[in-house]
């Protein structure tokens, strides 16, 4: 080739950079995606833990006052004393029928509420899922769905504890664990 060529060389035409263009928006898209799922993942098991633990919490605690206030929970009905011929008391006696029957309404209780509020939406800020502190808490909001399961367990615990010269006092004590597993997407 001698000097007097010249190679023209055509650029890319329009159909060509509007299909480089969206392409690029595209992965940039997918990888904000991708970034916003994986800020996305511990921020919605946190929410979620902290809103069914408090949703747990209230209801153990209604289904307690509920039997309370309905008159169920009575420590005569739960509890009878035997004493020698002086009046002076040898035994305390639990009423285990009772224990039991008060055990299973309560459990009931708290059961049929943790399958009421099972299903919830969990909303986050889009600003949060860009862990820049400036924008967090801040845009439109994801909604997310979650689910929770729930079992429960009680059981009741006799205290002994001295109040004072020739004085006991008797607690009696319900232990209720509750176990809850949350789906989320």
């Amino acid at each position: 080739m001698g000097p007097g060529f010249f190679y023209y060389h055509r650029g890319p035409d329009g159909p060509q950079i509007r299909r480089a263009l969206l392409l690029l928006a595209i992965s940039g898209l997918l990888a904000f995606a991708l970034y916003a799922g994986a800020q996305m993942r511990p921020l919605l098991g946190s929410l979620a833990t902290t809103r069914v633990s408090n949703a747990v919490n209230r209801i153990v605690y209604q289904a307690v006052n509920e039997a309370i206030d309905s008159g169920q929970i009575a420590y005569e009905q739960l509890v009878s004393y035997e004493k020698d011929n002086e009046g002076r008391i040898t035994m305390v006696r639990s009423n285990m029928a009772a224990f039991n029957r008060l055990q299973s309404q309560i459990l009931d209780l708290i059961l049929g509420r943790i399958d009421q509020v099972s299903a919830r939406e969990l909303s986050i800020p889009v600003g949060s899922l860009t862990g820049s502190p400036l924008l967090a808490g801040r845009g439109p909001r994801i909604s997310v769905r979650m689910e929770s399961v729930g079992s429960s367990s009680a059981r009741f615990e006799n205290q002994f504890e001295s109040a004072g010269i020739n004085q006991t006092k008797h607690r009696i004590v319900l232990r209720i664990d509750v176990y809850v597993s949350i789906l989320l997407p």
